[in-house]
Order: structure tokens, then C-alpha cells, then sequence
């Protein structure tokens, strides 16, 4: 039987704490991170504690004169959980919170800012105007507008000096309100399963719109915020359409254009290879003239070109009159390429031509 006297979390807790002291004095701040956290995990409410943790976290995190130690790296991510929500239980202390938020930012990103910050401005509302304003910073990151609306607005009723945050709470508003007309366009067909097809198009549209009233907003007013937030439902747009046209083609896989347009969408996202592959699993070669140009740029790229110069002729052939989007022009100049570049001049010559009249 072990006779040894029992040490309480309280002790430990004292001991790591003047250890850990002495590691900072002594440079260490890594070692008293692992200390300051043990220190938590035993007492959660020992504000001291929490307090010591933060300040010498903030002093890693900070330290800009070497990387910070790979058991520090190791060691945040579970760490930043673990105190937002021992914070979270006990939330008396305003300024640890502030401290954790404003920490949090700078270490870690949107997603987990998201999760954690509006909780904290719900659970304690005294916390700064600083901290409403990396939630609203966060979610407008993450592209989720309504919710980025909310904490926008949250902030200027908080602070109605911040000029800021009702001129991007109304913007936001109107990338959503962009959304919302496009929603209103198509009419239901009365068909089951057409109206699941017009749901599709209704999501696409409304993504589209949103995306591109974005970067209308980032063109115009120049702000970086804004572009990026573009970028963000650009992307958005384009993965909810690439999974919309993958279920189409499970049910229907001889929609020639629905195979096009998720070829051309897996090559927009930077995923040649895989937009590749939906060409081979087509069960007919393509006649459609928007899969013929897909078709044409995959077997370019992988250097089959004399396949690529039958695609590319048989889709010009199937030019409809008037057709004069950028990438087609694009597509009709590659051609005109690929035929020079095998000696075939008399096909160079005539989609010269054919270009000429549609510019």
C-alpha cells in the first residue's frame, strides 16, 4: 500500500505556478505554457491562473525573434478548445476574456473564431467593441452573410461612432437582397422531377448572384474585405455547383452539357485530372458543342492532339450564330494554335477566318 502522503490540486497547482514562474524568468516560455496549462486543467476557476496563462501566451505568440517550439504548435490547437471553454463556464473575468479573443485572433482561424466569439459576446455582452468586431470579421471571412449581417449590426449599435460596420452591414445586405432576386427569376415547371432541377438552378443562381454583386462591391469600392469575401462565394458557388451537376449525371450521365459544365467547373477549381476522368466515364463521345470544347482542352492539355484538333473543329462547326463569349474566342485561338503547330494550315486559315467575323 502506497503510505505516501496525497498532494491536492490545490498544491500542484501552487507548485506548477512558481515553476512556471521560474521557467519565464529563465526564457522558457514554452515549458511554463505546458505548466500554465495543467494549472488550468485542475482548476478552471482560478482566475490567477488564467490570467498568467494568457499573458504568457500573448508573449509567445508574439515572440517574433524565433518560431515558436514545435510542442507549443503542437499543443494550441487543443489548448485554445479547451480554454475558450473553461472560459466560457466562468465568465466573470472580462478582461480574460477579451484577452482569449483578442489571442485568438491572431493565432488561429475564421472557423474556430466563429464558433467560439459569438458565444462569448452572447454569454458575456460587457466584453469590448474589439470583440464584436473580430466575430463580424470572422463570419464575413467565412462568406455566412446573414449571420455576418447580424454581428455587423451587433457592432454598431455597440459602438456608434465605428463608421465601419453599418456601411459593410449594408453591403452584405445587399449581396444577400442580390441573392434573393435571383431566387425570384425561374418559375416552377409543375413537373416533380423538372422542379428538383429548378431548385438546383435556383441555388446556382443565387450563389452566382451573390458572388458576382461581391465583386462588383470589391471592384468598385477597392477594399480588400470586399474582394476577399468574393473570392470566398466565387468559390462557394462553384463547389455547390460541381456537387449539384455530380448528382445530376449520377441519375441522367447522357447530359452531354451538365458533363460540360462539370468539367469546365473541375478545371476552374484547379482539378484538370478529375474533370478529365468525367470526359472517360461519358457512355457516348461528345456531340454536344460545349462538351466538345471540354473535350478539345482535356485532350490538348494531355497531348493527344490530333483528337484535340478533330474536338476543336467539330465544335466550331457547331458554333451557334452569334456566339461570341470570351471563352469560346479563347477557345476558337487554341485551336488555331494547335492546327499551326501540326502543319495543318488550311484548318488555321479557316478558323482565322471563322474568328474574324466573330470579333
Amino acid at each position: 500500500m502506497d503510505e505516501r502522503p496525497q498532494v491536492s490540486d490545490r498544491q500542484c497547482v501552487v507548485q506548477w505556478m512558481v515553476a512556471a514562474q521560474r521557467q519565464v524568468e529563465a526564457g522558457r516560455r514554452d515549458r511554463a505554457h505546458e505548466l500554465l496549462s495543467e494549472c488550468l486543467a485542475l482548476e478552471p476557476d482560478n482566475a490567477l491562473v488564467a490570467r498568467a496563462f494568457i499573458d504568457n501566451w500573448r508573449a509567445l505568440a508574439e515572440d517574433e525573434t524565433r518560431r515558436p517550439p514545435k510542442r507549443f504548435l503542437r499543443g494550441r490547437s487543443r489548448t485554445i478548445r479547451q480554454v475558450g471553454e473553461r472560459l466560457l463556464r466562468h465568465s466573470r473575468d472580462v478582461g480574460a476574456l477579451e484577452d482569449l479573443v483578442t489571442l485568438l485572433a491572431q493565432v488561429t482561424t475564421s472557423e474556430l473564431l466563429s464558433h467560439i466569439v459569438p458565444v462569448i459576446c452572447h454569454v458575456e455582452p460587457r466584453v469590448s467593441s474589439e470583440v464584436y468586431r473580430i466575430a463580424a470579421e470572422a463570419m464575413t471571412e467565412l462568406g455566412r452573410l446573414e449571420e455576418a449581417v447580424v454581428a455587423w449590426r451587433a457592432l454598431a449599435d455597440r459602438d456608434p461612432r465605428d463608421e465601419e460596420a453599418p456601411a459593410v452591414a449594408q453591403a452584405l445586405t445587399s449581396i444577400l437582397e442580390a441573392g434573393a432576386a435571383a431566387a425570384t427569376r425561374g418559375l416552377p415547371s409543375g413537373d416533380s422531377e423538372a422542379e428538383e432541377w429548378d431548385e438546383d438552378a435556383k441555388e446556382i443562381a443565387v450563389l452566382e448572384a451573390r458572388a458576382a454583386c461581391a465583386q462588383e462591391l470589391a471592384r468598385s469600392t477597392g477594399d480588400a474585405k470586399m474582394q476577399r469575401l468574393a473570392d470566398r462565394l466565387a468559390e462557394h458557388h462553384r463547389d455547390a455547383a460541381i456537387d449539384i451537376y455530380r448528382r445530376r449525371l449520377e441519375r441522367f450521365p447522357g447530359r452531354q452539357d451538365w458533363r460540360a459544365a462539370l468539367m469546365r467547373l473541375l478545371d476552374q477549381s484547379g482539378n484538370p485530372g478529375a474533370a478529365a476522368m468525367i470526359l472517360e466515364e461519358a457512355p457516348e463521345p461528345p456531340e454536344d458543342p460545349a462538351l466538345l470544347w471540354e473535350a478539345a482542352r482535356v485532350w490538348h492539355r494531355r497531348r493527344e492532339f490530333e483528337r484535340a484538333l478533330e474536338a476543336y473543329g467539330r465544335a466550331i462547326k457547331r458554333l451557334p450564330p452569334g456566339q461570341e463569349a470570351a471563352e469560346t474566342l479563347a477557345g476558337i485561338t487554341d485551336a488555331i494554335e494547335l492546327a499551326k503547330a501540326l502543319g495543318r494550315e488550311d484548318l488555321a486559315s479557316e478558323w482565322t477566318k471563322r474568328l474574324a467575323l466573330l470579333l
